[in-house]
């Protein structure tokens, strides 16, 4: 009895009712099965807090600089920088409590490199380029990026400073320069555990440039069409200036990436720069002048995660299954040629006709069929040109993907992205008077042809207050589409 309690109260779980009347018996099955649970549950208590310490975002330092390439398959030598400096003196503990050791500064041996789950930015010093890549695909680069007036020729990274370094987020002053000159760019560099990363640079930057192989350049445009810019249209020209809407999209090549540049409101000035003029031609890097704002770049990466379906003769009047299957749920959507014209349709769940004004019946273009992905072309919708696939918004989106507009209410703010989204302008609005009662002829094509059969049967006088109210339905109709226009 006396040595079970003894072990008991020398025990983090000592029960203090062992042995006592509640419980006479220390060594009873009942007391053991008690201990064991208990044990077993604090393991797997001390197991979560474990898990909830474990670092998200870390600092490496290579502790040799790269030279001509960067190289990942020998990570020995490197050595990650702890989130509490003190820890790197002879005496940690006395160091933590002497003022005089606050406000360590780190000083990297080779270059910086910031790694959490989702990607892994290297600081090149040699080339003055932060290089992305993504924890998808680490064996080569996304992208990179650089200050605009260092773009286009040999400069270095002078410094990187590390301003915050917590597991969680890592935030680092980087100071660029020219090879020949000691005029010094700097920038605040910031990381969380998501894919966003940060660009805060000084007043003396005139903006960023972000170099990628990018096949396709979006601007959504979420009341209209979204502006889709494809390199191989314009042949003669080396830039393509584009509206600054907050947000533009670069459609990586390979379909697996997809680049989200977002920006507060401000004067922001975004162009596309072409690269040579070979095939395939694609945009070399989007150069933004940042008006003194945040600039925030995202990579978003999945196997299949865009795609781009050349749309054959053989596809018209035939459902065709094309060789792409979306990756997640989400509302995925292309362009197709309606009446020569680039028209949105977003992919449907399931094969079905429609109605369109002029155009009249037919059956929807695009759609999902299980896991396969179907389109059926024809006249009215012709198979010409390229189909490009890609998405936006959520629509049973799985929690762990983020969508293009995620990442902008995330980086602008939900009060911002309201004014974007205009979810209330975007509202599918009735043209009809009485749509409450079901009244479905209000347009002047079908006001008049109801108003046509009352004449020619002789029945207007009769039917004179029927064909009042038709033609009130016929003005609010065209008022409607006059207020909208």
């Amino acid at each position: 009895m006396k040595f079970g309690r003894r072990i008991c109260r020398g025990n983090p779980l000592w029960l203090p009712w062992a042995g006592t009347k509640a419980c006479p018996y220390d060594g009873s099955p009942l007391l053991k099965t008690a201990l064991v649970l208990l044990l077993v549950t604090s393991a797997g208590v001390s197991a979560a807090r474990i898990k909830e310490r474990t670092v998200k975002t870390v600092i490496w330092d290579t502790l040799s600089p790269f030279v001509n390439t960067v190289d990942f398959r020998d990570r020995s030598s490197w050595k990650p920088v702890p989130t509490d400096l003190l820890r790197l003196e002879l005496d940690p503990l006395a160091a933590f409590s002497d003022p005089g050791y606050y406000g360590r500064e780190y000083d990297f041996k080779g270059d910086c490199v910031v790694e959490n789950e989702h990607l892994t930015a290297v600081f090149w010093s040699g080339k003055a380029r932060v290089v992305i890549y993504s924890k998808a695909d680490s064996i080569e680069k996304k992208m990179e990026f650089v200050p605009l007036q260092l773009k286009g020729g040999p400069a270095r990274i002078t410094s990187c400073s590390i301003l915050q370094n917590t597991g969680d987020e890592a935030a680092l002053e980087v100071s660029f320069a020219a090879q020949k000159t000691k005029e010094s760019l700097s920038a605040i560099i910031a990381f969380g555990k998501s894919e966003i990363i940060e660009i805060r640079p000084a007043e003396s930057s005139r903006g960023i440039s972000i170099l990628g192989p990018i096949e396709y350049g979006i601007v959504p445009g979420f009341i209209g069409d979204d502006l889709i810019f494809n390199p191989g249209e314009y042949p003669s020209m080396s830039t393509l200036c584009v509206p600054s809407e907050n947000i533009l999209l670069g459609l990586l090549k390979g379909e697996n990436n997809v680049l989200v540049l977002t920006w507060p409101e401000g004067k922001q000035q975004v162009k596309l720069v072409l690269g040579e003029p070979r095939e395939p031609r694609l945009f070399e890097s989007v150069d933004l002048k940042h008006d003194g704002r945040s600039i925030y770049l995202t990579l978003l990466s999945a196997p299949g995660v865009w795609h781009k379906e050349r749309l054959l003769p053989s596809y018209l009047e035939r459902d065709v299954a094309i060789n792409w299957k979306r990756p997640f749920s989400a509302k995925w959507k292309t362009q197709l040629l309606e009446a020569g014209v680039k028209t949105t349709y977003k992919f449907r769940e399931s094969k079905n006709k429609i109605w369109r004004a002029i155009t009249g019946n037919y059956t929807y273009p695009v759609w999902f069929e299980g896991e396969n992905t179907f389109y059926r072309l024809g006249k009215k919708i012709p198979p010409k040109g390229e189909s490009i696939i890609y998405f936006l918004e959520r629509k049973n989106t799985p929690v762990w993907v983020s969508t293009p507009v995620d990442i902008m209410k995330e980086t602008l703010g939900r009060q911002v992205c309201d004014t974007i989204l205009d979810l209330a302008g975007r509202k599918l609005r009735s043209h009809h008077r009485r749509a409450g009662l079901g009244i479905r002829r209000a347009a002047t094509c079908g006001c008049t042809a109801a108003i046509e059969v009352v004449f020619k049967a002789g029945r207007e006088v009769e039917k004179k207050e029927y064909v009042a109210e038709a033609v009130d339905d016929m003005v609010y109709f065209v008022t409607r589409h006059v207020e909208r226009i």
